[in-house]
């Protein structure tokens, strides 16, 4: 076999060397007259285009737009990023021996004093509606002795007062019908407030017997 020399491998790769530079120089030159085709043949292709284009029905037109709108939003638009991962859950990381224990708490002296002060309202509520009620009473705005041929929708009438609230305390008139069965004789004590509604009212059936009818807060009345 022939042994190749020092100048043999110099010369050898001399011509690798030009090989790749003639390759190279003639990529070039394809690339060259590629972009030169493209040049003289753009201005054939945008004209057919156009052509093709002014050909389609308005309605493929809108199309085309409106896909290709969708398209370019659709590859402008972000991938959605990994979210991390959840840490571990704190309430397990706790320890468990620093929860707090529920203690329980003798109630037994507050609920008493609780109930004891609620009585005590109860009883100074109580006592401040009978005294307003008798004060009421004492001094009626209307006071009216029933007639033959009286009725108490008339009376009300006569004293400009609402037929509502006489509607609303026959509904609690109770046992003995005393509204219904009004008689000749008998009593009207009537109290107004401030914006002429009945605030009391109170009918005598006797020297000793009577019905009152009390306003609560809500608008209805309270037979007593």
């Amino acid at each position: 076999m022939s042994r190749i020399t020092a100048g043999e491998r110099i010369a050898s790769k001399r011509k690798a060397k030009r090989r790749q530079k003639i390759t190279r120089s003639e990529l070039m030159g394809i690339l060259s007259e590629l972009l030169s085709t493209l040049k003289k043949n753009m201005s054939v292709w945008s004209k057919q285009l156009q052509h093709l284009w002014q050909r389609l029905p308005s309605r493929h037109r809108a199309g085309l737009v409106v896909v290709s709108a969708v398209l370019v939003i659709l590859l402008l638009l972000p991938l959605g990023e990994n979210e991390p991962e959840s840490g571990p859950d704190l309430q397990t990381v706790v320890d468990t021996s620093s929860e707090r224990q529920p203690v329980a708490m003798d109630n037994t002296g507050l609920s008493e004093s609780t109930q004891t002060d609620e009585v005590r309202v109860t009883e100074s509520d109580t006592k401040e509606n009978v005294l307003s009620e008798n004060v009421a009473v004492d001094r009626p705005d209307i006071s009216h002795k029933v007639k033959d041929g009286d009725t108490l929708s008339s009376i009300f009438r006569r004293h400009s007062l609402s037929l509502p609230d006489l509607y609303a305390m026959i509904k609690v008139e109770g046992k003995g019908k005393a509204l219904s069965r009004i008689q000749p004789g008998q009593k009207l004590l009537l109290s107004t407030n401030n914006e002429g509604q009945v605030s009391l009212m109170r009918v005598t059936r006797g020297t000793d017997e009577s019905v009152t009818f009390v306003r609560q807060p809500d608008g209805s009345f309270r037979r007593r």
